[in-house]
């Protein structure tokens, strides 16, 4: 059996991704349709749910805990972000912008 090598250079990677980027997004299109097919919200339900934990994780901690950041004055800004940070890259970045755009 005489098995193909495959260089792992970055340029060969990149360009191995861009010749194929047709396939690619066919298939990640393909993926994510079929993820949301036939649920109520759809793809609506990927940017509620984060903002949603938002909400909930800023009440919790902020009300009915009443948590404190730092001493001082902390802004619900920093509060939420310091909060909510653990969420990830994705989703974090997402509610901060979404954050940003309120406040």
């Amino acid at each position: 059996m005489n098995r193909q090598k495959y260089s792992v250079a970055p340029f060969t990677v990149f360009s191995s991704f861009w010749t194929k980027r047709s396939l690619i997004w066919q298939m990640t299109k393909r993926d994510v349709i079929g993820r949301y097919r036939g649920s109520v919200m759809g793809m609506l339900w990927s940017l509620l749910n984060p903002i949603l934990m938002l909400i909930v994780y800023t009440f919790v901690f902020s009300v009915v805990f009443q948590a404190r950041w730092g001493e001082g004055s902390v802004s619900k800004t920093e509060f939420v972000m310091a909060l909510n940070a653990p969420l990830g890259g994705k989703q974090a970045s997402q509610v901060e912008a979404l954050i940003k755009e309120n406040v």
